[in-house]
């Protein structure tokens, strides 16, 4: 069973090794390592509320073990939408998680965030992400051209959205 919790601090490790994977910073806005104390400072931060800094994180679990995360970032209080990615260690992939991760998340969002819209970038070339947003009912409404530089070159992005 998936489930969505608030990070802790015993996620360090959790957050290092995603943060801190080569492969996942084509997808992010930073292509740089973090330090362990750097994330331990962003834990002991970390707003409970997407209302106090614009950005929630949330640790997704299965069978209790803590295994991705899932954020909400750009966060529109006017028109009540959020950008939203997730990520799994790679050992838990492809096994159904994020899509339940999603599903808890937009129950989460309906319920106590009262927001409108969620919306993902996704790079053409990660059919995996594609698959994720599709299977859980997002709409692909847009391609944006050359918005990612990865490996030397730029990439497209597709613009998936969920109304709520």
């Amino acid at each position: 069973m998936t489930r969505l919790r608030a990070l802790e601090p015993t996620d360090l490790e959790l957050l290092y090794t995603i943060e801190n994977d080569p492969a996942m910073w084509d997808v992010g806005s930073t292509a740089t390592p973090y330090s362990r104390h750097a994330l331990h400072q962003h834990i002991r931060t970390m707003g409970t509320s997407i209302t106090d800094g614009g950005e929630l994180r949330l640790v997704v679990e299965s069978n209790g073990e803590a295994v991705g995360l899932v954020d909400l970032t750009n966060y529109d209080a006017r028109s009540l939408r959020a950008e939203v990615s997730i990520a799994l260690l790679r050992s838990y992939r492809g096994r159904g998680l994020g899509h339940g991760a999603l599903l808890q998340l937009e129950d989460y969002c309906r319920r106590y965030t009262h927001l409108h819209q969620l919306y993902a970038l996704v790079p053409s070339s990660n059919e995996a992400s594609q698959a994720l947003f599709r299977g859980s009912c997002y709409e692909r409404t847009a391609e944006l051209k050359d918005w990612c530089f990865v490996n030397g070159s730029y990439q497209n992005v597709e613009l998936y959205q969920r109304i709520l």
